[in-house]
């Protein structure tokens, strides 16, 4: 009977020991991924805080010259110019042409007799 007790506290340590070992090795894991995981954080806030530096220079070192070329040209009232493109508009847009212009009557020529 003695041999027996003895048998079974053995297999009993190398129970309680592998368990031991296992446990040992989950910790580790969680610790490797922990560091893991505050390695990509701090990756990423120093490749945003390169990039916030590499704006800032260059807004300081080369600072926007504005050369304005746009000069507005004068633009009819009551222009049509948004549905006929560009283009000369007789008369004030009035159509068919009123007595009071001067402008010939326009008459349109198609491409294709119909």
């Amino acid at each position: 009977m003695g041999e027996k007790d003895v048998e079974k506290a053995l297999i009993e340590d190398a129970e309680k020991d592998q368990k031991a070992i296992d446990e040992e090795i989950q910790k580790q894991k969680k610790k490797q991924a922990l560091m893991d995981n505050i390695g990509v954080a701090v990756a990423m806030t120093a490749m945003v805080l390169l990039a916030i530096l590499i704006v800032v220079l260059k807004i300081v070192m080369f600072p926007d010259e504005k050369a304005i070329t746009f000069i507005p040209l004068k633009q009819q009232v009551s222009s049509a110019i948004r549905y006929t493109g560009n283009g000369f508009i007789p008369c004030k847009g009035v159509v068919p042409t009123p007595s009071w212009c001067d402008f010939p009557a326009y008459s349109a020529k198609m491409n294709r007799p119909y």
